[in-house]
């Protein structure tokens, strides 16, 4: 509805309750109608008003709140009605949904249309930016479009190709038009960042990125790729509250000059929108965020009076951590996100969730096992921007491997970084197609290969590893790959195919089913490679256990030392990042629930206060080392290579001061 004085009113009177430091209302309803009086849009709500909104804007400098405005960026109702030629198509006709064509194509005229409409609502209305929601190229966030005539026309203008009838990974112009989406919609981005900065240099655009767990990649038309734009990448946690982490590390990839953030709704288990809001999830989720380097925004639902208790939770949480939440990671374990992989192999073979369960398994891994994580996309590992960076890539089952890439990989590798590698890894081409000969299979040390058949056990060999973490560590339905090593290998670990019976029966038969290689270490120049017959990492996010963080923290500590890690419960999560002054920033977070803790839904468990954690340095000497949040000061122990952390309750920001030259 349009905005009324007593519900400006009410947004001030929130915003003075809880401190938060920003706002996003509306200059549009939901089915993006103009609440004012638009000069672009042909429609406008009856109601509309532009007096309102001046009298919300006009309130909040002397409080020193940004306000921007939420906009559907394909949905649009006025647009639609006037113009029936220009909503999207379904590519299916078996996704149509609720045959609802109020959804228009950026390739159609309504393209032009919106960025002069956004650019009225900063600097007509006055809003301080735009908070893009519905930023996919999809219909209802849900089905792949668009097939229209404006697309049928500019595919085969751009590409030369008639522009595919039906989703099929063996086809050729299927592929291009999937990658022929992310340069429309990256296109549709800069157009609309070009008019809203032409309208107002000092606005904020931020687009909330739906390519997120569980939905199929390129079903929604969003790449993975650096963007160098001065915008705000955001996304939506979906009532999964340690997400944070991960979504935030992905959004910085993103390499955006405005930061990151998320979007939470404040609700119980979905049940929208009710006021009795239980504070210790959102409190966490603030925290997860923060601690990643990003924000979180909340929806409040319509009468924002509601829930001010949640808002000033998060509000607190959040603010001691904004002044440490930027600077450069302290990096140890580059995650490499595969779009090329996701979109074309996992997707292809109708496993979507696997890429996901994969990419969120490693980043578990890292936190479990106290090691700092970030993530790379493809274009970071084709353009060489991995060498040299950190210590460690884990590259995973990333199937689609290009040319260029793996020759960045062997130089990563040769130059004294540890490449991880597992199950199907470079056996496919960026496009998806089979190789004759897997392309990394010599750096891996692999001769022949076949597909494992049940879930696989590994039987270490290793007497460091067994000490580390038992005899044998499973992955219950992790795919894996039965694999021979060449003879300059190091053979940590044996794989057994281990199918659904017990195993004292299964051992028991008169002749045990064979031992394969399924864990080994290969030098190559002055870095080397791990290989795992088996995908750890989606193992861990399915059927998790403490075998596989203790596997895979042995291995990081013998072959890649971290330079920084924390002896500590798995619930506690630790990131990293370098202060302007050189100091480090040990963002420190009480994350309590089960080891499973994603995809499970709103899992913040009981808040239970930690102690004698200890923080260790490999190559630094520490001087000094103060808590910011309770003001207190660390002993540092062990010639300066130790910190013991006595109490930790949510979360605390350690400082580290080291020695000057260390």
């Amino acid at each position: 509805e349009p905005l009324t004085d007593e519900r400006v009113d009410a947004l001030v009177e929130m915003v003075d309750r809880t401190g938060v430091e920003a706002i996003v209302h509306s200059a549009v309803s939901q089915a993006c109608m103009p609440l004012f009086p638009s000069r672009v849009f042909p429609a406008s709500h009856p109601e509309a008003n532009i007096e309102g909104f001046h009298r919300l804007i006009d309130r909040m400098p002397e409080r020193g709140r940004p306000v921007l405005s939420w906009c559907s960026l394909n949905h649009s109702e006025s647009v639609a009605t006037a113009h029936p030629d220009w909503p999207i198509v379904p590519f299916s006709d078996d996704q149509a949904i609720d045959d609802d064509h109020t959804f228009c194509c950026v390739n159609s005229p309504y393209g032009d249309m919106l960025a002069k409409f956004v650019a009225e609502v900063v600097r007509d209305v006055r809003f301080d930016g735009i908070w893009f929601d519905g930023n996919c190229f999809a219909l209802h966030n849900r089905a792949a479009a668009c097939r229209c005539a404006y697309c049928r026309d500019r595919f085969q203008r751009d590409t030369g190709q008639v522009l595919p009838g039906k989703v099929d990974f063996d086809d050729e112009a299927f592929r291009t038009w999937v990658q022929w989406r992310y340069e429309v919609w990256v296109g549709t981005w800069k157009k609309l960042h070009a008019a809203i900065t032409e309208a107002n240099p000092d606005a904020i655009m931020a687009i909330n990125n739906y390519r997120r767990y569980p939905v199929p990649g390129w079903m929604r038309g969003i790449p993975m790729r650096k963007l160098a734009m001065n915008i705000l990448m955001s996304g939506e946690l979906d009532l999964h509250v340690f997400h944070g982490d991960f979504q935030m590390k992905m959004h910085q990839a993103y390499e955006c000059g405005l930061g990151q953030d998320s979007w939470l709704a404040l609700c119980d288990h979905w049940n929208m929108w009710v006021p009795d809001i239980e504070t210790l999830p959102v409190e966490q989720a603030a925290v997860s965020c923060a601690s990643a380097g990003g924000a979180l925004w909340m929806g409040s639902g319509v009468d924002h009076r509601l829930s001010p208790d949640a808002c000033i939770a998060a509000q607190k949480a959040t603010a001691p951590l904004l002044p440490y939440t930027g600077g450069a990671f302290v990096e140890h374990v580059m995650i490499w996100v595969s779009q090329c992989t996701q979109d074309f192999h996992y997707d292809a073979r109708e496993d979507y969730k696997g890429a996901w369960d994969a990419w969120h398994g490693v980043n578990e891994l890292c936190l479990h096992a106290h090691v700092q994580s970030t993530v790379v996309f493809d274009d970071h590992v084709t353009d060489g921007d991995i060498v040299g960076r950190a210590p460690v890539l884990y590259a995973g089952s990333a199937a689609c491997v290009s040319d260029e890439q793996a020759t960045h990989l062997r130089d990563f590798v040769a130059k004294g970084g540890v490449l991880i590698a597992s199950h199907d890894a470079g056996t496919r081409d960026e496009w998806r197609c089979p190789r004759d000969s897997p392309l990394l299979d010599d750096l891996l040390g692999i001769t022949p290969r076949t597909p494992g058949e049940a879930s696989p056990t590994l039987e270490l060999t290793d007497a460091h590893l067994v000490d580390a973490c038992g005899r044998w560590v499973s992955a219950h339905g992790a795919p894996h790959t039965l694999a021979t090593p060449g003879s300059d290998v190091d053979l940590l670990a044996h794989v057994v195919d281990h199918p659904m019976e017990a195993w004292d029966r299964f051992e028991g038969r008169p002749e045990p089913k064979p031992r394969h290689p399924g864990l080994w270490f290969r030098r190559h120049g002055d870095g080397g490679v791990i290989y795992l017959g088996l995908d750890l990492a989606r193992g861990h996010i399915t059927a998790p256990t403490t075998f596989q963080v203790r596997l895979f923290k042995a291995l990081l500590e013998r072959l890649a030392p971290p330079a920084i890690t924390l002896d500590a419960p798995l619930q506690v999560t630790m990131n990293v990042r370098e202060q302007s002054d050189g100091r480090w920033a040990v963002l420190l977070h009480n994350a309590p629930g089960t080891i499973w803790r994603y995809p499970t839904y709103h899992n913040s468990g009981e808040l239970l206060p930690i102690f004698d954690l200890r923080i260790r340095l490999t190559r630094r000497t520490v001087v000094e080392a103060t808590a910011v949040l309770s003001g207190e000061s660390y002993a540092v122990a062990d010639d300066g290579r130790s910190i013991v952390v006595p109490t930790l309750h949510r979360n605390e920001v350690v400082l580290l001061r080291f020695a000057p030259g260390a």
